[in-house]
């Protein structure tokens, strides 16, 4: 599958300042490249297993991707 994504981590802004124990994973991607068919956006709040996007939203990314791609 053809794939242009970022992904990415952010922690929580708490009271002016960061918190270390929150973050937002995120990934946003389209596919396919030269011809896009669709883009899509996965965040997810507080992530359990990983702090990171490219652990968490990502995977979620392409299950959902791969599903979808065939649709179009």
């Amino acid at each position: 599958m053809d794939v242009c994504a970022k992904s990415g981590t952010a922690q929580v802004a708490v009271l002016g300042g960061y918190t270390d124990s929150s973050t937002i994973g995120s990934y946003i991607g389209f596919s396919p490249c030269d011809n896009p068919k669709f883009t899509m956006i996965i965040t997810i709040n507080n992530p359990r297993s990983s702090p990171w996007g490219s652990s968490t939203a990502a995977p979620m990314w392409f299950e959902l991707a791969q599903k979808l791609l065939p649709l179009l």
